[in-house]
C-alpha cells in the first residue's frame, strides 16, 4: 500500500487500529505519535 507522505522514508504513516470489535482510523500521524497510540490502545485494555 503506497500513499503519498506516508510508509519507510518518511516522517509519517497512515495509521488504523483494528481489534476484534471497531477499526480505529487515526489518519495520518508522525512516527512518535503513532508509538503513542499504539501505547494508549494498549494500556487501555
Amino acid at each position: 500500500i503506497r500513499e503519498h507522505g506516508a510508509g519507510f522514508g518518511v516522517d509519517t504513516n497512515i495509521v488504523k487500529i483494528i481489534s476484534p470489535t471497531s477499526v480505529e482510523d487515526l489518519g495520518l500521524l508522525s512516527k512518535d505519535e503513532t508509538a503513542k497510540e499504539i501505547l494508549r490502545h494498549c494500556l487501555k485494555k
